[in-house]
């Protein structure tokens, strides 16, 4: 039996809670794996692992792992490895080799550099910035999550946070801040410059709104 983890973006977790999960796949014979697609090498050069401080019996790697290059990795004990021997595993771009020379580039990279107090450090700074707008403003809007992966929420209700997230994104886009709808990424490629206009854009648009809701509450 296998129990798979993905570690969520719109709350942060404990490693106390995750010991609990893992002691009780051992205690029942289930294997215990961490999606770590977004958090390898996001919250720590080795991932929710390292951050959390706890070995998981398998882990899932991509995206960060070569760049975005179509890549993507198993990894875990040579106990659990060793068995994939027994199966068949087939792979459509098994012969392709480019992305393993950018995952080499791309690890060390990660090795020789700040990358990951880089990240953190900005996502950190965005959330104090946006946050301090809202409050100002009297926004629902929150910024929440693991400090490199930045969870843009206005309610916890979905349908709610979509529609006030809409003109958020909107106003945002006309300032030249792009924006997913909740979850977002910092990289290695983004400067402390460009946050701090994502947070003064991010006021502009809190304010702009705000001034809309009274106008028609007026009318």
């Amino acid at each position: 039996d296998v129990y798979k983890r993905q570690i969520p973006y719109n709350r942060t977790i404990t490693r106390e809670f995750l010991q609990q999960v893992k002691d009780t796949c051992a205690a029942n014979g289930v294997l215990f794996i961490l999606d770590e697609v977004v958090t390898g090498f996001r919250l720590a050069l080795g991932g929710a692992q390292q951050f959390f401080d706890i070995q998981a019996d398998f882990v899932t790697l991509s995206k960060g792992i070569a760049a975005g290059m179509p890549l993507s990795a198993i990894a875990g004990p040579a106990k659990h490895l060793s068995r994939l021997s027994e199966l068949q595993v087939s792979t459509t771009f098994g012969g392709e080799m480019l992305s393993l020379a950018v995952c080499e580039a791309v690890l060390r990279e990660y090795k020789s550099t700040n990358y990951i107090e880089h990240i953190a450090s900005l996502g950190r700074l965005l959330r104090a910035g946006v946050n301090a707008h809202a409050r100002a403003t009297g926004s629902t809007l929150e910024v929440i999550g693991y400090d490199a992966v930045p969870f843009f929420r206005f309610s916890k209700d979905i349908p709610e946070h979509i529609q006030k997230m809409i003109p958020f994104q909107a106003g945002m886009a006309r300032r030249g801040v792009i924006l997913r709808r909740d979850l977002n990424f910092i990289s290695a490629v983004h400067t402390h410059e460009q946050v701090e206009h994502t947070i003064a854009a991010a006021g502009e648009v809190l304010r702009e709104l705000a001034s809309t809701s009274a106008k028609a509450s007026a009318a």
